[in-house]
């Protein structure tokens, strides 16, 4: 038989875990000397140690973990509390990817803490939800942090340039923002404005932003350009109406209200298209873009 320090040792359950365990009537000592008080335990109850140790793994309370070794419990009856609790895992699980979802958008776009309490009455956006083909898109490529605003003297340049990448007839220009890799979100936030939107300590996450237009197959390549692809899928279509500098409050509003209150989640965190149309005025009051945002149901929807 063994002391209850050594079968702690066999267990890998400390003494405070097995007393109370004795005192749920989870497990009771072989015998208890009534002279010395030590308490001794036989070689096959390790095993009842790990089965309870097995099942807290599993997320049972000890209430159920009590219930599950009861000997008048039938198979049946055991596997349907076990069912029971994968509901309960899946359940909770689906709620902690929301939340991760939720935390990635919040790190790549840096919203501040009180962009809840900021105003929408202000800043149109319209939805709709559609099917969009997948097309190729050839622009100039910017990759950074976007602190001083260069996705502005991007879009400068990609306007000097007139033609050559914007040939006559184009109806339709598009911004394409991407984080490279998941591994960067661990590093740092992704800035859609310039540093003095930015708060103390934030540091922004390295992303790519191609301003482009439509590629045809086949046509040549202008030099400095790169080719990126947006896939066939559903996206949420936003309309923001105004000027450049609350564009920022409408992603704030599409990412911090729309999407998790939503039965959608963003098919690639930190992946969205701008598009520019004949509307757009260039952040006049009246200017007109819209963004769309690559999605899919939620898992629980």
């Amino acid at each position: 038989m063994l002391k209850i320090g050594e079968f702690s040792k066999s267990t890998g359950m400390t003494i405070k875990a097995l007393r109370h365990y004795e005192s749920l009537g989870l497990i009771r000592p072989y015998w208890i000397d009534k002279y010395t008080g030590y308490r001794y335990y036989e070689e096959s109850q390790v095993l009842l140690v790990r089965r309870i140790a097995y099942l807290k793994t599993l997320g049972f309370s000890l209430r159920e973990v009590q219930r599950l070794l009861s000997s008048n419990l039938s198979e049946e009856e055991q596997l349907r509390i076990f069912e029971n609790k994968r509901k309960d895992v899946k359940a909770q699980l689906e709620q902690d990817q929301r939340r991760l979802s939720m935390l990635d958008q919040h790190l790549l776009h840096s919203f501040p803490l009180d962009f809840l309490d900021q105003s929408t009455k202000e800043i149109s956006m319209e939805l709709e939800i559609k099917k969009l083909p997948g097309f190729k898109v050839v622009g100039l490529l910017y990759t950074g942090k976007n602190e001083n605003q260069e996705i502005s003297a991007l879009w400068g340049q990609f306007k000097e340039r007139g033609e050559e990448l914007c040939p006559r007839g184009t109806k339709v220009c598009y911004g394409i923002c991407r984080v490279p890799g998941q591994e960067s979100l661990a590093k740092g936030k992704l800035s859609f404005s310039g540093p003095e939107e930015q708060n103390a300590g934030d540091t922004p996450v390295d992303f790519e932003y191609v301003a482009g237009v439509q590629y045809k197959e086949g046509q040549p390549l202008p030099k400095g350009t790169v080719i990126r692809e947006v896939p066939e899928c559903t996206v949420a279509v936003f309309k923001h109406v105004g000027a450049a500098n609350t564009l920022h409050q409408t992603y704030n509003n599409i990412y911090g209200s729309w999407l998790p209150a939503s039965a959608y989640q963003p098919l690639e965190p930190g992946f969205d298209v701008e598009v520019y149309t004949d509307e757009f005025t260039f952040f006049a009051p009246d200017s007109v873009m819209y963004i769309y945002v690559p999605i899919k149901p939620k898992t629980n929807h």
